[in-house]
């Protein structure tokens, strides 16, 4: 029989498993003499061991795979998560606020206690992979963690048969998508209001960092405004890329977010809380200039490479707008000396060129008057 493993606990050598991939932990066994160590299998980790007279062997495509079901396990052990047959048993559901590619987000009450949350319903039809559950369980992980620091505040989860519920706080401002596509259809928007809410995001930011956490996906969609028409008060959402830094094997996945994403991210190449720093510098440049810093992840990599090849010629490669794009281009030449310095500086090549948050905070753009 096949088992989908969920914890190994090395120094016991015990793994806890489940029969099938949608079932949380039903059992565990122990491996007498377990050892892990690297397999063959595409380079992944193999745990083996003796279950009785039996030989044992596991396979984990990663590190970071093994914790992650570590992490799974905790929470449904802990009751951290709520099974239950249907949303409606917790929650009474309104208005959609909103969809991505796996989930949907609701204005919900909660029947006890009738606060009023934002509850995102993540369908597990479309989360086939171990890695997709993998990220809702980190993201949960992650919104406890921070207790609102910074983040969308957590309050509470669950599970059905068909579906997971994250419930979080109501921001009622909308994201920055909404103003970026808002500046698309009424003009650029002041870049007083830009270098605002560019701080309150390093602000968040600042406080994740802090914490020895990459966010991974800083963009548009996932910053999120705390109240209708002000700017300044923004949380940080979806959490289920975000990664500890002590966690080395995983910084090297590529993830995140076309447009956003570090080239050193997309190049599959060693990457560090700076990579939050070029998505910083995206969404800068998407609020003044309404583009991405790239047109695909092929240009992303071949600027990586001559920015390096640069570098060691002791040349500095800097980012301009491509020629081809007249209106960028004047929306740009349009741009204060102070702003364009602050997103040369976050879209900087190679990553060691790039500066930190703590140095954007008081650069000119976020801590001086624009008139």
């Amino acid at each position: 029989m096949y088992l989908k493993v969920v914890r190994l606990q090395l120094d016991s050598g015990r793994v806890f498993f489940s029969s099938n991939a949608t079932s949380k932990p039903t059992s565990s066994i122990v491996l007498e003499g377990g050892s892990c160590s690297r397999g063959e299998e595409r380079n992944s980790l193999v745990v083996e061991g003796r279950h009785g007279s039996t030989s044992t062997r596991i396979i984990f495509p990663t590190t970071a795979v093994l914790e992650g079901w570590e992490t799974a396990l905790t929470l449904h052990q802990s009751g951290v998560i709520r099974q239950i047959n249907r949303a409606e048993d917790v929650w009474r559901i309104a208005d959609k606020l909103g969809e991505g590619a796996f989930s949907s987000v609701y204005r919900a009450t909660a029947q006890e206690g009738e606060k009023v949350v934002a509850l995102k319903i993540l369908p597990k039809r479309l989360l086939p992979s171990s890695s997709d559950r993998l990220r809702v369980f980190r993201e949960i992980e992650t919104l406890q963690f921070f207790g609102g620091d910074g983040v969308i505040s957590f309050e509470g989860c669950a599970e059905s048969n068909d579906s997971f519920f994250i419930a979080s706080e109501l921001c009622e401002g909308g994201t920055a998508l909404d103003v970026a596509q808002a500046s698309e259809r009424e003009g650029p928007l002041p870049e007083q209001k830009i270098s605002e809410c560019i701080r309150s995001v390093l602000l968040c930011l600042q406080r994740v960092h802090l914490r020895g956490y990459i966010h991974r996906d800083i963009k548009a969609e996932n910053i999120a405004f705390k109240v209708k028409g002000s700017l300044r008060d923004t949380r940080l959402l979806d959490l289920g890329l975000s990664l500890h830094t002590d966690i080395q094997a995983a910084t090297l996945e590529t993830v995140g977010t076309d447009g956003y994403a570090a080239p050193e991210v997309v190049a599959g190449k060693p990457y560090a809380l700076n990579a939050d720093v070029f998505s910083v510098g995206a969404l800068t440049l998407l609020l003044c200039c309404q583009i991405f810093p790239f047109s695909s992840g092929e240009e992303a990599v071949s600027s990586l490479a001559a920015a390096e090849e640069g570098l060691r010629l002791g040349n500095l490669w800097q980012w301009e707008p491509p020629a081809e794009e007249d209106g960028a281009q004047k929306k740009w030449s349009a741009l204060s000396a102070h702003c364009k310095d602050f997103v040369q500086r976050c879209l900087a090549l190679p990553p060691s060129q790039r500066p930190g948050v703590d140095d954007l905070i008081v650069h000119p753009f976020i801590s001086s008057k624009i008139p």
